[in-house]
């Protein structure tokens, strides 16, 4: 797959990955340079992966231990849009409802 450049010249879709500073994928790197690299490059992937998600695991474990004291707020705050959403659907069913009884009328 290439693509025109305003100069006239084409790029392929990986030449254009590169470029663009996407991550190479695992299959793709194996399809053009072999299977250690393409081994190399996923255990690169899964280990940055792995890194990410040790992260997130102390931080959140971090932060759970800040927010404890505020549950309760939070747990009354985080239903206020749920509440809100149910409402406004009920009122456009309404709306709808009211439409069709007008329509029906004027038939």
């Amino acid at each position: 797959m290439s693509s025109r450049l305003r100069d006239g010249s084409s790029r392929s879709g990986a030449d254009r990955a590169r470029r663009s500073g996407a991550p190479a994928r695992p299959a793709a790197v194996g399809i053009r340079r072999g299977f250690r690299t393409a081994a190399a490059a996923g255990a690169g992937a899964a280990s940055a992966d792995g890194l990410y998600t040790g992260l997130a695991a102390v931080g959140g474990a971090a932060i759970a231990g800040f927010l404890e004291p505020l549950a309760r707020t939070l747990k009354v705050t985080a239903r206020l849009p749920l509440r809100f959403q149910v409402a406004i659907s009920l009122l456009g069913s309404l709306v709808i409802v009211g439409f069709a009884i007008l329509l029906a009328r004027d038939l």
